[in-house]
């Protein structure tokens, strides 16, 4: 796969703790397959867990700002990667500022317009993201990255940000 558009950020970076299950449709070369996916972040910790349909776990993976830590699943997501899945999550739901810091290259530039997040490389568009409505975390998300040529399609089932842990 191509190099990652964005270094990826630690959880402090989202600026809150939160705790959101998503159901995401990953589309890529005629092929779709869902998964429920559980992203917990607190401050000094980020952790992504894959589930397929049946409810067996597909990847977890573990990201403390310093180190991705991938433990034991089924097919660990051999057309899309779980780092490739959390970048994207990064990409949609991150800070803007957090993020074009992250960027890998001087020459990309993110934007935001109403609910649409692009992605461009000159006047070349690499990745969008839009929403339904203004709330990115209840909200249908949309993911599709132009170089590799996938979508992901990410619907809400829960989010929740933790009254016990500190917000950064």
């Amino acid at each position: 796969m191509a190099r990652p558009l964005i270094q990826p950020l630690g959880p402090a970076a989202l600026g809150r703790s939160v705790e959101a299950r998503q159901q995401v449709t990953v589309h890529y070369r005629g092929t779709t397959r869902s998964l429920q996916i559980a992203l917990r972040v607190v401050p000094d910790d980020l952790t992504l867990v894959g589930l397929s349909a049946m409810g067996q776990r597909v990847f977890t993976l573990g990201w403390n700002g310093q180190a991705i830590e991938r433990g034991q699943g089924l097919d660990a997501g051999k057309r899309i990667p779980a780092k490739r899945i959390l970048a994207d999550l990064e990409l949609a739901y991150w800070p803007l500022p957090a993020l074009r810091k992250a960027l890998t290259d001087p020459d990309l530039h993110l934007q935001q317009l109403g609910d649409t997040r692009t992605l461009w490389r000159g006047d070349k568009l690499l990745w969008l993201a839009y929403r339904a409505h203004g709330d990115p975390w209840h909200s249908r998300l949309t993911v599709y990255d132009a170089r590799l040529g996938y979508r992901l399609d990410v619907k809400p089932l829960a989010f929740n940000i933790p009254s016990d842990s500190q917000t950064p």
